[in-house]
């Protein structure tokens, strides 16, 4: 049984700003009405955290029957230095990959205050500021996973995507074999067939906390990706590095790059490029089976094109 849900207002939401690594979301006009006429969006209480629930807020598509059909997921992750950001930021992608036929989800998960004496470690779990939202992260996807037939999912075909700092907790919730909650169901992994990440913030610097690095856990199991960076973004050196030395070496899928020329880290939260990402995000899908039928994005109102990163990417 499903538990802990409360109904949360439909809205199509129009902007938010930038803060530190949050990659905001800027609403888009794909088919706007189709899109309002899809349920509501129901919250429920993934785990407890210290004490405090954490939601994840789920979107079906429009009269869904989970007793008769699975369709894949997608579970997303918000941005924000791994101390901000809320579940707002991927509302929309939400509703539209629902309008199109999946079952979406975005998560609140733990954060260490930006400031004071515990901004770098947990003096109560001892986990690190990264770990904490990881470990967070993890329950998360295994909340999907034991709750895919009730909500209608295919645990076998779940994206998980996230911008910023939400790209780096959707890699490593489902790489890393550690930090892993001691109250999780057992027997649930985290693995996940495919991503869909806006500018992941892995870096080398990580390689200090080995459970958060990138660079060590993930290999020949990474998933297919679609990832997109402006090409001024001074976190896209990081996943060159990442691809070159640790995906490609290890026999990871290779993944999908798409540059915005001249952008930089918050390029996304404008309009016409964030409806250009939706556009190639739903390709990606529909290539590889989780999609079918035509995207319902419309043009970049700004003419946005983005450009494919040769491959391999060097």
């Amino acid at each position: 049984m499903l538990v802990g849900m409360v109904r949360v207002k439909h809205i199509f939401r129009v902007g938010f700003v930038a803060v530190g690594l949050l990659v905001p979301l800027v609403g888009f006009a794909a088919d706007v009405a189709a899109i309002q006429a899809d349920p509501p969006g129901k919250r429920y209480v993934y785990k407890h955290s210290e004490g405090k629930p954490l939601g994840i807020e789920v979107f079906s598509p429009k009269d869904h029957d989970p007793a008769t059909r699975k369709v894949a997921g997608i579970i997303l992750f918000h941005g924000g230095n791994w101390t901000d950001g809320s579940t707002a930021e991927f509302h929309d992608v939400c509703r539209y990959f629902a309008s199109r036929g999946l079952v979406a989800a975005t998560v609140d998960y733990r954060m260490l205050p930006a400031h004071g004496p515990e901004k770098d470690k947990d003096s109560k779990t001892g986990l690190t500021r990264k770990q904490v939202c990881v470990r967070d992260g993890k329950s998360a996807i295994r909340w999907f996973k034991e709750y895919a037939d009730a909500l209608g999912v295919d645990p076998t075909r779940i994206v998980s995507g996230g911008g910023s700092a939400g790209g780096h907790i959707a890699v490593l919730a489902s790489t890393t074999p550690d930090l892993d909650d001691p109250l999780d169901p057992p027997g649930i992994d985290t693995s996940v067939a495919a991503y869909m990440l806006w500018a992941p913030a892995c870096a080398e610097a990580d390689s200090n906390d080995p459970p958060i690095d990138a660079r060590r856990h993930v290999g020949k199991n990474f998933a297919p990706a679609v990832v997109f960076f402006g090409t001024e973004d001074s976190w896209l050196r990081h996943w060159k590095n990442l691809t070159q030395y640790s995906i490609r070496p290890r026999g990871g899928a290779e993944p999908i790059v798409w540059f915005a020329q001249g952008g930089d880290h918050g390029v996304f939260g404008k309009q016409d490029w964030r409806l250009a990402t939706l556009a190639a995000a739903d390709r990606f899908l529909v290539e590889r089976g989780f999609l079918t039928g035509e995207s319902t994005v419309p043009p970049s109102p700004g003419g946005k094109t983005l450009t494919p990163a040769a491959i391999p990417v060097k």
